[in-house]
């Protein structure tokens, strides 16, 4: 501990002779009062952007002070109107929006010297489509923290922006002309932090399907044949169900597991369904895991899937898992399946060569039919 104070310590009083270096393979550009950094090679309708303001006198309210400088640096009428700043530590205030077809990520950060530091991270598509770019983006907010790096200049004057638009809840999707089997309400995404690959902490979209009936339920590994075998999808996980109301825009949730704190949902979005003889095409991939090397240890867990859709209808799907630590390496793969797909609304339907069937959840992402789910998978499309 007392290394790491000094640590900081020492950051703290060089931060003005620094400057904040790039990630490896990613480009800077230093304009008065930020630096901008962006990953050197995206992919086509890709784009990561971390911009990282020069320090100011703290502020007494972190939170006052980011909703202030929202649109001062480009924040639209859309973000301010939707960011929920919370702290998120005594060191940070943020608030996610979404906005220009991408997520957008807000930080006021107190530094050690007890000044703060403004952050605009911008990922487009989305989050799930720049994971790769996580590690990176983290030892950059920690660099901003310890106040490193000034990119000196007259910033430029602020840009006045209309008032804030009030947004409408969005409406529940329609079945695009295909009927339910089952009487949902819609399928919808929250935005959640989960564990991933070596025990780190990453953002995610995760899907929960609300009912007619005010029931919602996170379990999508089961797809009912018909309204009447709900009853049994509740039997299989009765810890995985709950109730929600509608308070405006927000969501009030709570589950029937006394273990799970009631929620209230503020960044979440309504999941679109598929179309009748839909198509897809190309490599849709989703990994996840354990482990603690995000934390300094030596333990890490992968495990991943596989599905490459063709246009003809067919599909090919792999999956496997592995871990390891210095000493031990273990890896399980299966062998590869080839099916038939067809997708309808909310439903996608596989039917293999020796004659099995199943049926899962299907969804798409509003923005972006390169993220998909099946069942409670969520697939990005490989560029």
């Amino acid at each position: 501990m007392l290394k790491l104070v000094i640590w900081l310590i020492c950051i703290a009083s060089a931060a003005a002779a620094q400057d904040l270096a790039p990630p490896q393979g990613w480009n800077v550009e230093k304009r008065p009062g930020v630096f901008i950094f962006q990953p050197a090679h995206l992919a086509s309708g890709q784009n990561v952007e971390v911009q990282i303001y020069d320090a100011a006198p703290l502020p007494q309210d972190l939170l006052r002070w980011l909703t202030e400088q929202m649109p001062i640096n480009g924040a639209s009428g859309a973000d301010i109107a939707s960011c929920r700043p919370k702290m998120r530590r005594a060191t940070e205030a943020s608030c996610i929006t979404k906005s220009g077809g991408a997520d957008q990520y807000w930080y006021a950060l107190k530094t050690p010297d007890n000044q703060a530091r403004f952050v605009h991270i911008s990922m487009a598509p989305n989050t799930l489509a720049g994971m790769r770019y996580i590690a990176p983006i983290d030892r950059l907010l920690k660099s901003a923290e310890a106040n490193v790096g000034r990119a000196g200049g007259e910033p430029a004057p602020p840009v006045k922006e209309p008032p804030p638009v009030a947004e409408s809840l969005p409406a529940a999707p329609t079945s695009n002309g295909a009927s339910y089997t089952v009487p949902i309400e819609g399928l919808y995404l929250h935005l959640e932090y989960i564990a991933g690959v070596g025990g780190g902490v990453y953002p995610s979209y995760e899907p929960y399907i609300l009912l007619s009936d005010g029931t919602i339920t996170d379990d999508l590994s089961y797809y009912p044949s018909s309204s009447e075998d709900v009853a049994n999808w509740r039997r299989k996980k009765p810890r995985a169900w709950g109730r929600y109301a509608r308070n405006g825009s927000a969501l009030s949730i709570r589950w029937d597991d006394s273990r799970r704190k009631p929620e209230t949902w503020d960044k979440w979005f309504v999941a679109k369904a598929g179309t009748e003889s839909m198509r897809l095409s190309g490599l849709y991939q989703s990994i996840g895991g354990g482990g603690n090397t995000s934390l300094g240890g030596s333990i890490i867990v992968a495990a991943w899937s596989n599905y490459r859709f063709s246009p003809d209808g067919t599909v090919t799907s792999d999956q496997g898992s592995g871990g390891g630590s210095p000493n031990v390496a273990v890896l399980s793969q299966q062998a590869a399946k080839r099916a038939t797909y067809q997708i309808s609304s909310y439903a996608i339907d596989l039917q293999y060569g020796d004659g099995r069937r199943e049926r899962s959840w299907f969804f798409r992402f509003p923005d972006s039919d390169d993220v998909i789910g099946l069942g409670a998978k969520v697939l990005t499309k490989r560029k």
